[in-house]
């Protein structure tokens, strides 16, 4: 007989590691392409008139992914008040990525009621993430390649 030894390592956790690192990381970057765009579309930039005036809803806008959350950050508007605010941990086990903002008028200006009814709804947050949103595909599949 021969002394003929067959040794077997599993590399898979090191390839699922490698594949939610790169998740994680094109989240992140659709995250940051995504509130981009909603700032744009608050401003007025891709089609629908400038929802708000003073640019703290525009400033508020933030996103966070499981690694990039669990945390407090302040904003400021253009007339440099400041703001805070808490990002919550994120603990979906999937990669995510969340867009949005704690602004207490956001709604109103996104639906158009209150005060801001005769303006009609700035769906702000439809716009910039329907803007280029073949964009995320692409990012996810080049994060991936790499």
């Amino acid at each position: 007989m021969s002394d003929f030894q067959v040794k077997l390592t599993s590399n898979i956790q090191q390839v699922l590691d490698e594949l939610n690192r790169k998740c994680e990381f094109a989240m992140q970057k659709i995250g940051g392409t995504a509130v981009d765009q909603t700032v744009q579309a608050i401003e007025g930039n891709l089609g629908m008139s400038r929802a708000v005036q003073t640019g703290r809803l525009k400033n508020s806008i933030h996103y966070a992914t499981q690694e990039q959350s669990g945390y407090d950050y302040i904003y400021f508007d253009d007339e440099i008040e400041w703001f805070e605010n808490s990002i919550p941990k994120i603990t979906d086990t999937d990669p995510v990525v969340y867009i949005g903002t704690e602004v207490y008028y956001a709604a109103s200006v996104y639906f158009g009621y209150g005060a801001n009814m005769y303006k009609g709804a700035r769906e702000f947050l439809k716009i910039g993430l329907s803007f280029n949103a073949y964009q995320w595909e692409n990012i996810l599949k080049n994060e991936l390649k790499k």
